[in-house]
């Protein structure tokens, strides 16, 4: 908050004063601070709704500050200012290099939080795209609206083609194996295991079956997007993966994610005397190999 009056009055300063020309780096900055104001105006406003259910998601930092790019143009002011300033041109550049240090756990635990967030609203996202009623995996969507909610806003972003189902993936299902994608086929080398993890239900209320496990193609990658198949090759699912790549895991998050978090899809309409299959659908083309699900003798519940 003290950030945002600072930029605020800057701004008001160099207006009055009308010498933003002679300084290309104040004005830079000057500038990225503005668009941040009018971002996260625009967010506010947007999100009305949200911030009357839950008013304390106001003052949260990031409707505050819309990205890095607001702490950027701050410190091209500061800097700008500093240059003028003999004395102070250090003391900015310790505040900075100190700010950055003590900034830097609560930056990292909250990229770990929203990876785990990201994670989990994919998880959420999958169900939908196979119409499927999952109520513990969509609960992240929406935490203030509720399940109904989500549910009836699926059904409106379905029918626009927006968002999660903006690929067209949920078009797959219903589909001969041998028809998506002209019945291409090549080695992928596709290997892993899955399992049967629970019980649901599909929106027109038979049984479906949440299917979790790990996939590697050649030995490495995580496919992206897999499908799901019945003996007689009918597509009765999709399943997403969750993968980090080595570098950003690395570099970004220190080695706190396995490199192949695996990957979570649906049957609709599931029948435990069938025994299905998964095969990757990479590139538009479905690969050779598949990946067995195992037979249950017993069903497991939610």
């Amino acid at each position: 908050m003290v950030a945002l009056l600072v930029a605020m009055g800057e701004i008001v300063y160099a207006m009055v004063r009308r010498d933003i020309s002679r300084s290309s780096l104040g004005l830079i900055g000057l500038a990225l601070v503005i668009f941040n104001l009018i971002a996260m105006e625009v967010v506010v406003i947007g999100r009305a709704d949200h911030f009357r259910a839950l008013p304390g998601e106001l003052a949260a930092p990031r409707y505050f500050f819309h990205s890095t790019l607001f702490w950027t143009g701050v410190l091209l002011v500061a800097l700008q200012h500093a240059e003028s300033i003999r004395w102070a041109r250090w003391p900015v550049y310790l505040v900075v290099f100190v700010g950055s240090i003590l900034a830097f756990p609560s930056h990292y635990e909250g990229g770990l939080n929203c990876r785990w967030a990201r994670r989990l609203a994919q998880a959420g996202a999958t169900s939908l795209v196979n119409g499927v009623r999952d109520d513990q995996q969509i609960r992240i969507l929406a935490p203030a609206a509720g399940i109904h909610w989500v549910y009836r806003v699926a059904e409106q972003l379905r029918q626009r083609r927006l968002d999660m189902f903006a690929e067209g993936v949920q078009d797959w299902i219903g589909l001969n194996e041998s028809n998506l994608f002209n019945g291409r086929h090549k080695p992928e080398r596709l290997r892993g295991h899955c399992r049967i993890d629970t019980i649901v239900s599909c929106e027109n209320g038979k049984p479906a079956a949440r299917v979790v496990g790990v996939a590697w193609i050649d030995g490495k990658a995580a496919p992206k997007t897999l499908v799901i198949v019945d003996p007689a090759g009918v597509i009765c699912g999709v399943a997403c993966s969750s993968a980090v790549a080595p570098f950003t895991d690395r570099i970004f998050y220190l080695n706190k994610f396995a490199r192949n978090m695996g990957f979570l899809g649906y049957i609709r309409g599931y029948d435990p005397k069938l025994q299905y299959a998964i095969r990757s659908a990479e590139g538009e083309t479905l690969s050779d190999e598949k990946i067995v699900l195992p037979p249950v003798t017993s069903l497991p519940s939610p």
